[in-house]
């Protein structure tokens, strides 16, 4: 039972480094590409290829599955050896499906190349859906990150980069993780230019605790990152939280649960 908590501290503590640094790393020439789709019927499976990571630490995979596409496996793949792994997490309104792996043990992998693994999804609805991948982000062995992927492709080739289509809607998406660490991520979605969004923390009394951002936001996807410190930098207290947001008439809420 301790290894396996252990484990799972371990990785969410990787987890929360992919959101540490804001630093290029040494993955800026590394390549993830998103294979075609074998089909079996309705049974599409993806497998995703990384070439020239260097130092990797670890990987943080975020997909997006369309309408009519439904999640059904992730497969680890021979990058990691027995990863330790957080996920697939879906998240129904904004149809993300978020995978993180990361090195087990002290020694990272170095200038490697190899699968990461296997997507597995079914389709509900005729036609050639298909998921993509929307962002891959590569730590390396100093905590660095590298955003190796970016856009909204059916299928990724290696050195291909495009820009992310701009959100539909304001949205405020499950924090993670949750159980909370101290750099548990918010992502939000911004989707016109010049709205003011603020992000707020508050206990189950509904106290303010802490501000995580206010103030005007042009169109795209951002997150803010909560130490689990209040307005004074004080650590807070094991229990139930809320993070808010509001932008003009737009107001939504997210559960967090901070422990000890």
């Amino acid at each position: 039972m301790r290894c396996v908590i252990g484990t799972v501290v371990i990785c969410i503590l990787y987890l929360c480094a992919v959101h540490d640094s804001a630093h290029a790393g040494l993955n800026e020439g590394a390549r993830i590409s998103f294979s075609e789709a074998s089909a079996r019927g309705d049974t599409l499976e993806c497998d995703l290829l990384l070439t020239s990571a260097v130092k990797t630490r670890v990987v943080d995979l975020m997909f997006r599955l369309p309408e009519g596409v439904e999640f059904v496996s992730w497969e680890d793949g021979d990058f990691f050896n027995a990863p330790l792994r957080i996920g697939p997490t879906f998240h129904e309104p904004s149809r993300r499906l978020l995978v993180a792996l990361a090195v087990r043990g002290r020694q990272p992998v170095t200038d490697a190349s190899g699968n990461l693994g296997t997507l597995t999804v079914r389709r509900t609805v005729p036609g050639d859906l298909e998921p993509s991948l929307l962002e891959a982000v590569l730590v390396d062995d100093g905590h660095h990150e590298d955003v190796v992927v970016t856009g909204d492709s059916p299928k990724q080739s290696p050195g291909h980069r495009v820009t992310t289509p701009l959100p539909a809607r304001l949205a405020l998406h499950p924090v993670s993780p949750n159980p909370a660490c101290p750099n548990t991520v918010v992502r939000f979605d911004v989707p016109e230019p010049g709205a003011t969004v603020t992000i707020t923390i508050y206990d189950v009394a509904g106290r303010l605790v802490r501000i995580l951002t206010d103030g005007r936001r042009s169109p795209g996807y951002f997150s803010e990152t909560w130490d689990l410190k209040n307005n004074r930098g004080l650590q807070v207290a094991p229990g139930l939280y809320f993070c808010r947001m509001e932008a003009g008439e737009f107001k939504s809420t997210r559960k967090i649960v901070v422990l000890r």
